[in-house]
């Protein structure tokens, strides 16, 4: 009768980056301790680099919710009427040129970017007529009906 030895198994090997029960991980230090706004995929860091684009894009120009907020308007009413108070614009640039504004700025909603009339500083007189116009930006620069 011959006799067989079995060899036991070996260990499973430990994996990389799991930690037993009862273990921390050790204090994130260097560039890891600096990231500047969340993780790689975070909301703030998507917020953050949407907000920075739409700066760069629109260096120059002015957009509708920009020239608002510039007139005093808070948070709430430029996400309420900078959207009608642009279409007032756009109204006044036509009557003016005759021709349709470039939606050459971008605005950011949300989680998305928008293509949003932009105009240069020699047009911020048509801006400052479609808000004496329109009703709810009357009161911003002065022209209350």
């Amino acid at each position: 009768m011959a006799h067989f030895s079995v060899a036991p198994t070996p260990a499973a090997p430990k994996l990389r980056g799991h930690l037993r029960k009862g273990e921390n991980r050790p204090a994130k230090t260097g560039r890891a301790a600096r990231v500047r706004a969340g993780t790689f995929n975070s909301v703030a860091r998507r917020a953050d680099v949407l907000r920075r684009l739409a700066e760069r894009v629109n260096t120059g120009r002015t957009t509708t919710a920009t020239y608002l907020g510039t007139l005093g308007a808070d948070e709430a009413f430029i996400a309420s009427y900078a959207s009608p108070y642009g279409r007032a614009v756009a109204k006044v640039y036509r009557e003016k040129f005759g021709a349709e504004p470039e939606r050459s700025g971008l605005a950011v909603r949300g989680r998305h970017l928008l293509r949003v009339f932009a105009y240069s500083a020699d047009e911020l007189p048509i801006l400052d007529a479609a808000a004496r116009a329109y009703n709810r930006t009357a009161t911003l620069v002065g022209g209350a009906r």
